[in-house]
C-alpha cells in the first residue's frame, strides 16, 4: 500500500487503540518498516502497535528497527513445529536454526532509545495439525518460561481454499457462533475492508470510498456461520 495512501486511512479513524500488521503476507518483507511504524506513531500516537512475522527476517538489524519505536508492543511469532525435521516440513523454504534464533536472539535485544519503556510482549503461536500435533507439549514446555504467550490454535482452511482433510488430526463435531465476524476492521493492501482476517476474498469495497458504511451496516445471517459464503470456513467450528 502507497503509504501516502496508509497515513490517509489511518486520518480517517480517531483515536485508535491499535494497527496490527498482519495478514497474507510476510511484513518484515516490507523495506519500508521503520517509515510505516513512523506513520502509524505520528498519525495514531497513542496507538498500540502489534506485528505478525514468522521470524525468518527477524535480523538483528530489523529487530533494532522495530525497538526504536515506542509503540511497537506486540510481536506474534508463527512457529507451528518444535524439531527441525517437523518444522521445515510444515514450513516449506524455512530454515529452523534461524527463526528460533532469531527469536531467541530478539528476546535479549534492549530498547536502546526509550529508557524506562517496556519491551514489546512477545508471544509464539503454534497451529495444531497431524503433522505436529505430536510436539504440542515439548513446544510449550521450551517458550513458556521465554515468552510472555504461548498458543495453539485450530487449522483453518481459508474459506475452502485449502484442503483442511489432510491436515486435520480430529474431525470438528461441535459449533460454536463465529467470533470472526464481530473483530476488528481488517484492510487488505489495496485498501478494501474483507471480511475477516480468514476469508480474505469477500470485501466490503475501499475504506474511504463507502466500505466503511457497508461494513458497519452489515448483519449475520445465522447464529453460527454469519452469512451463507462463510459456510465452508472453520473458523465457526469447535474442536
Amino acid at each position: 500500500m502507497p503509504l501516502g495512501e496508509f497515513k490517509a486511512i489511518l486520518r480517517f479513524f480517531p483515536n485508535l487503540k491499535g494497527v496490527v500488521l498482519c495478514g497474507m503476507y510476510e511484513p518484515l518483507l516490507d523495506s519500508r518498516i521503520d517509515f510505516v511504524l513512523e506513520v502509524i506513531e505520528r498519525n495514531q500516537p497513542q496507538a498500540e502497535i502489534t506485528i505478525f512475522t514468522n521470524g525468518s527476517m527477524l535480523t538483528e538489524g530489523v529487530s533494532d528497527i522495530l525497538l526504536s519505536h515506542r509503540n511497537f508492543t506486540n510481536l506474534v511469532v508463527s512457529i507451528h513445529g518444535f524439531t527441525k525435521e517437523t518444522y521445515e516440513s510444515v514450513m516449506p523454504g524455512m530454515v529452523w536454526d534461524k527463526v528460533y534464533g532469531n527469536v531467541l536472539s530478539f528476546l535479549k535485544r534492549p530498547r536502546k532509545m526509550w529508557f524506562g519503556v517496556p519491551k514489546p510482549k512477545v508471544s509464539v503461536s503454534f497451529v495444531r495439525i497431524k503433522q505436529n500435533i505430536h510436539e504440542l507439549e515439548a513446544f510449550r514446555n521450551f517458550w513458556k518460561d521465554k515468552v510472555d504467550v504461548v498458543s495453539d490454535f485450530e487449522v483453518m482452511n481459508w474459506k475452502g481454499a485449502v484442503d483442511e482433510t489432510k491436515l486435520l488430526y480430529e474431525k470438528p463435531e461441535h459449533t460454536r457462533p463465529c467470533p470472526m465476524f464481530e473483530q476488528p476492521l481488517v484492510i487488505d493492501a489495496y485498501g478494501n475492508i474483507v471480511r475477516c482476517c480468514y476469508d480474505f476474498s469477500t470485501n466490503y469495497g475501499h475504506v474511504l470510498t463507502g466500505g466503511f458504511q457497508e461494513w458497519l451496516n452489515k448483519k449475520r445471517e445465522s447464529d453460527t456461520y454469519p452469512t451463507s459464503g462463510c459456510k465452508s470456513c472453520l473458523g465457526w467450528r469447535h474442536y
